[in-house]
């Protein structure tokens, strides 16, 4: 049922009803009710699994729920009793360091310690490793976060690395794909809804605060980040020639077509807030279905978020995402990334109409880069745009608790106090 909240939730619902307690479908059920924005619902099914039959994980997620829906006092408290029953509970430990002014005790810390130290799994010293350097990093002891970072890479190094190649070579197809003529001669395609607003941005770039101020607009509804367009555009190549791959198929994508998948988006979002003029959607995979974005949905307001590679690169490199991002593992591999990123988002800007706001301006003159992205989006300004961390709703983000502070330039030129650590960074970003 993907991108299908309600039909998602009802299927679960009915599984965990035969299978209770259960808490693989418990997760499941939690994970599609918080992204359909029903952040209350998914805590109380992730709380009545605890009473029924306590666990890590289960209570792992409802202190990130709890972070995510801003009620971080709540989640201090559930991470704390969660380490009280297994103190070695590195989710609950790394979250706890990135929890605004919570200071990890003597014991926390050399728990930290010896798991990033000890001889065992490698995901989980690096766990350990980045959750201590961002604990230090945001006290100011850049030179202890500094060796936790060098410690990271010498874990890191025996890792198989991102094949940068092969990601370049993909993106030069789809350069090559959706260029002018494609899309002058799929004039007639999708439909003409401007309801979808899509915010794209590298990781660590600030789409996030970027989604926040525009879902904080009266007439607007955030959604993190749905995906669906993400899964059409790797589902398209069964749908239209089994055996053809991504974006070659899309020469192949009849009109009729395109109008019933891009129906689907529409009804999906309309489903999740009925009354709302925009739904907004984030993610830094659009980056590469932004062809098939215009293609379907032709009148969709599209937000580009850019940052200071060398920041935004070491922000990503301080946390646990390689799983989510392969490339993000290497400071080298890092660098290539980011580069070809920049690459393919000028190509759909030399194509699409896409407004550029850079996190820089957002954080030294907020309102004005704020009223900017507003503006592109077709809506009148409202003040609630600058007050978002005060909104309801879930924040979808690496780190919740930074998104609900208010904005601050704290973070611009934060590279330089690691300069000596980037070298290879700065080298595949052309120096």
């Amino acid at each position: 049922y993907q991108g299908r909240f309600s039909d998602s939730v009802a299927a679960l619902e009915k599984a965990l009803e035969l299978a209770k307690p259960d808490a693989r479908i418990t997760s499941n059920l939690a994970e599609t009710l918080s992204q359909s924005g029903r952040g209350s619902d998914a805590l109380a099914v992730l709380r009545t699994h605890m009473e029924q039959a306590p666990d890590d994980g289960t209570a792992n997620q409802i202190g990130q729920t709890l972070v995510a829906l801003g009620d971080f006092d709540g989640a201090v408290d559930v991470y704390v009793d969660a380490l009280a029953h297994n103190p070695k509970n590195l989710v609950a430990l790394s979250a706890l360091a990135d929890l605004g002014d919570y200071e990890l005790t003597d014991e926390q810390q050399a728990t930290l310690k010896s798991a990033a130290s000890d001889d065992g799994a490698t995901n989980e010293k690096v766990r350990a490793a980045l959750a201590l350097a961002r604990w230090h990093d945001r006290r100011g002891e850049v030179a202890d976060a500094a060796l936790l970072l060098q410690s990271v890479a010498e874990i890191r190094r025996p890792i198989p690395s991102f094949d940068l190649e092969s990601y370049n070579a993909e993106i030069a197809k789809i350069i090559d794909t959706f260029d002018a003529d494609f899309f002058a001669s799929r004039s007639e395609f999708g439909v003409p809804s401007d309801l979808p607003i899509f915010v794209v941005g590298a990781p660590r770039s600030g789409a996030t605060l970027v989604e926040q101020i525009i879902g904080a607009h009266p007439d607007t509804h955030g959604t993190g980040e749905l995906m669906d367009i993400f899964r059409l555009g790797q589902q398209l190549p069964h749908m239209i020639e089994p055996g053809s791959e991504f974006p070659s198929c899309m020469t192949k994508l009849e009109v009729e077509r395109a109008g019933e998948m891009a129906k689907t988006l529409v009804s999906r979002r309309q489903e999740l807030a009925p009354n709302a003029k925009h739904i907004v959607d984030k993610s830094a995979s659009y980056s590469q279905v932004l062809g098939l974005v215009k293609t379907m949905l032709p009148k969709a307001h599209l937000v580009y978020v850019t940052r200071d590679p060398m920041d935004q690169c070491l922000s990503l490199y301080f946390h646990d995402l390689a799983a989510k991002f392969p490339y993000a593992s290497d400071l080298g591999t890092l660098g290539g990334h980011a580069k070809t990123f920049a690459q393919i988002m000028d190509h759909w800007k030399s194509v699409m109409d896409i407004h550029t706001v850079a996190y820089e301006d957002l954080v030294t003159d907020p309102e004005s880069a704020a009223r900017g992205v507003i503006e592109s989006c077709g809506l009148a300004w409202d003040p609630a745009c600058l007050d978002f961390q005060s909104a309801n709703g879930l924040v979808v983000s690496v780190t919740p608790w930074r998104v609900r502070q208010p904005i601050d330039a704290s973070a611009v030129g934060h590279w330089k106090k690691y300069e000596a650590l980037l070298g290879p960074l700065k080298e595949a970003l052309g120096g």
